[in-house]
């Protein structure tokens, strides 16, 4: 279903000034701003296959998820209302259409799929427990990706039933979303009895990685590599920090960021180097972190008494930082960026999207920033 969306797109210039380390690059810069409802959230947002990018929000009017398309251009395409509440990214098929799941605000016990083509076209939607193994109790946060043979894992975290607030992981792999009628494997890892999924993503040897978090009786995050048939190879603990953000796989080396510290490890799952993100007193955690051309890239908040500011950091392989720019507001101290994201697109672009809250300013709206591989804002 179509919806002509109520934004409002400003262009804003804003100066900046504050107090930072000296190998801080500091300058006036352009903000790009769209006005938002003050009650949507960016849940997550996301590169599409022809150098746009999507951005799904909580609709809480509707009881669905909203989706903006973006151009590499940041002119908004087009948006549309989807069923259900989504949280993590769509896995693309062959024909580039997307595939999102959710569930029913009504009934968290629905896992259900979504098929949207690039222009924002809902193909079908297919309630999936039929497929799915079986097992009563909500399904909370399920996750999608496509492996490079072109089989799907869907995951999401179970709400056992009986025995309390106890939860475990479920995946399984199907060969298509929907038409599958069977399954072709299913496991149920378990690292503890409160083992919550966060992400999903694809290795570049026909695998998959988990990353999630123990809401209970043990304080851990947790990454676990699986091959293509759902053997787990390996397993790494770290102690709890906060959410985590995902994985990061390079050609090289495997990354993993949680609300404190970002980790390396080779592809076997060693550690190799962790390192804080904090580099001053008033540094706050990453929130989302991608790679180019060798390079890893991360985004932070910074919050001082001077104001409220956005912090983009540059890394080598050896996890040095190489640059790092902030950009932001003074005097405005009821800011607060709600989430951030990172967004690479096809052409190699790169962008931090941020949904910020003003409430005695604007309400609530995106901050867009694009920049390159050497810290160069468009606008500047």
């Amino acid at each position: 279903m179509k919806r002509i969306t109520q934004i409002l797109i400003l262009l804003m210039l804003v100066q900046v000034a504050c107090t930072v380390h000296p190998d801080e690059e500091i300058r006036p810069f352009a903000i790009q701003t769209h006005l938002i409802p003050a009650e949507n959230r960016i849940n997550v947002a996301f590169g599409m296959t022809d150098n746009s990018f999507g951005v799904l929000m909580d609709d809480p009017r509707n009881n669905g998820t909203l989706f903006y398309k973006y151009g590499a251009d940041l002119v908004l395409k087009d948006s549309v209302l989807l069923a259900g509440i989504r949280y993590s990214a769509p896995a693309f098929d062959e024909d580039g259409n997307m595939i999102f799941l959710g569930f029913d605000p009504s009934n968290f016990n629905d896992v259900m799929a979504t098929q949207v083509n690039n222009d924002l076209q809902v193909i079908q939607n297919k309630i999936l427990n039929p497929v799915l193994p079986p097992g009563s109790g909500p399904k909370y946060n399920p996750v999608i990706c496509r492996l490079t043979h072109g089989d799907y894992v869907i995951g999401y975290t179970l709400e056992r039933p009986g025995i309390g607030k106890a939860y475990r992981m479920i995946f399984c792999c199907l060969s298509d979303v929907f038409s599958a009628s069977q399954r072709k494997w299913e496991i149920t890892p378990i690292t503890s009895s409160g083992d919550w999924i966060e992400t999903l993503s694809t290795s570049h040897d026909g695998g998959f990685y988990v990353a999630g978090r123990n809401r209970f009786d043990v304080d851990e995050n947790f990454v676990i590599k699986f091959t293509s048939d759902g053997t787990k190879l390996w397993e790494d603990l770290f102690p709890f920090a906060g959410s985590s953000y995902g994985v990061l796989e390079t050609n090289d080396f495997v990354y993993f960021a949680d609300l404190l510290n970002l980790y390396q490890t080779d592809l076997n799952g060693n550690t190799v180097k962790t390192i804080e993100h904090t580099t001053g007193p008033y540094a706050a955690p990453v929130s989302s972190f991608i790679e180019s051309n060798g390079k890893l890239f991360y985004v932070a908040d910074r919050i001082n008494p001077d104001g409220f500011f956005i912090e983009i950091r540059r890394l080598n392989t050896s996890l040095e930082q190489e640059k790092s720019i902030i950009r932001g507001s003074t005097g405005t101290n009821d800011v607060t960026f709600e989430k951030r994201h990172l967004i690479k697109l096809n052409n190699g672009k790169m962008i931090v999207l941020a949904n910020v809250q003003t409430p005695s300013r604007f309400g609530s709206y995106w901050l867009v920033l694009p920049f390159n591989d050497e810290l160069k804002l468009e606008g500047e």
